[in-house]
């Protein structure tokens, strides 16, 4: 079975189709990850206005907000957060087992 030039035009098209097609959909999902990253920054700056001891509440350090605040535009600053006030809470875990393990071989 041979190509036929206009068989040979038509699979170049669906080519250029298939390339452009996924040259959009990486577009849209940079954009749609811009958009994500936006919002979260906005969301965090707002919450950066918010008391220590609110922050405290839900498991965040206003060092923590600035940290994830520096990251690059692009990223999502709410992944960065949550991995920090993570680190964080098992840090604090951690430390209570710690002291809890020295009380009992101390009493």
């Amino acid at each position: 079975m041979s190509l036929t030039a206009y068989d040979a035009r038509r699979s170049t098209s669906g080519l250029v189709v298939d390339k452009a097609r996924t040259a959009l959909r990486l577009a849209a999902s940079l954009a749609m990850n811009m958009v994500r990253a936006y919002r979260a920054r906005r969301t965090l700056s707002m919450l950066a206005s918010q008391e220590d001891y609110m922050l405290r509440d839900i498991g965040v350090s206003r060092s923590d907000l600035y940290a994830a605040l520096s990251t690059p535009a692009t990223e999502d600053p709410s992944m960065v957060l949550a991995r920090l006030a993570d680190e964080r809470q098992k840090a604090e875990r951690s430390r209570r087992r710690a002291v809890a393990r020295n009380r009992r071989t101390m009493g």
